[in-house]
């Protein structure tokens, strides 16, 4: 049997192929997952600006994100007569309930004295808020941003495919603060006592589903 010129070629090419291919060549998939990132926001604001339709619409911007608990902290002047602990007291009861009136279940506040504050009081609103983001040092696939880089090989061998991926679908998690899992389902056996509680139960038996019995629709 002869070998054509263009087999020959051929043949040599994929030997080269597969040659640059081994048990030590590092993957090209990615083993980074996606990020849940946690910033802190904090607003200062004199006291008396916060309104009713103020504190309003910090609830909704609050609400439309995955936040942590809100501390609300009011200062006050133990020197003054009118910049008082009682009156900071008042409103940071106020604010309080005004903010859980517009949907925020977590708000706690106190009262902060402060020596050498301006002749007003001054509210601190802090919170954490989440976020998920794709892996830590992943690029997005190649074509994906940019047309233009369909193709190029340099692009495509530096990237780690599955990046684009995790990113994607952090984006579509709609409570970023889920995935620190909770309190109680964090070791390898709640698998177990989830077994534990329907074996027996009857919602799986120990064996195959006998043969049902009945009418049948045909002698056959």
């Amino acid at each position: 049997m002869t070998l054509s010129k263009t087999n020959i070629v051929t043949a040599l090419v994929l030997s080269a192929a597969l040659s640059a291919c081994s048990f030590d060549t590092p993957s090209k998939i990615t083993s980074n997952k996606l990020q849940l990132v946690q910033t802190v926001e904090q607003d200062v604001f004199a006291t008396q600006n916060l309104t009713h339709d103020v504190l309003d619409s910090l609830a909704k911007a609050y609400m439309a994100n995955d936040n942590g608990e809100m501390a609300v902290t009011v200062t006050y002047d133990p020197k003054s007569l009118v910049n008082t602990k009682v009156k900071a007291e008042r409103e940071a009861k106020r604010i309080e309930d005004s903010l859980m009136s517009g949907g925020i279940n977590s708000v706690s506040s106190s009262v902060l004295p402060v020596g050498s504050p301006p002749d007003y009081s001054v509210t601190t609103i802090r919170y954490v808020q989440y976020s998920a983001e794709g892996p830590k040092d992943c690029a997005t696939m190649p074509g994906y941003e940019n047309r233009a880089d369909v193709g190029v090989v340099d692009i495509h061998q530096e990237y780690d495919y599955g990046c684009t991926i995790e990113s994607l679908f952090a984006k579509q998690i709609a409570n970023p603060s889920d995935l620190m899992g909770q309190d109680g389902f964090e070791t390898l056996g709640s698998g177990r006592r989830a077994e534990n509680a329907i074996s027996g139960s009857g919602v799986y038996a120990p064996g195959p589903s006998p043969a049902l019995s009945g009418e049948r629709s045909s002698n056959n």
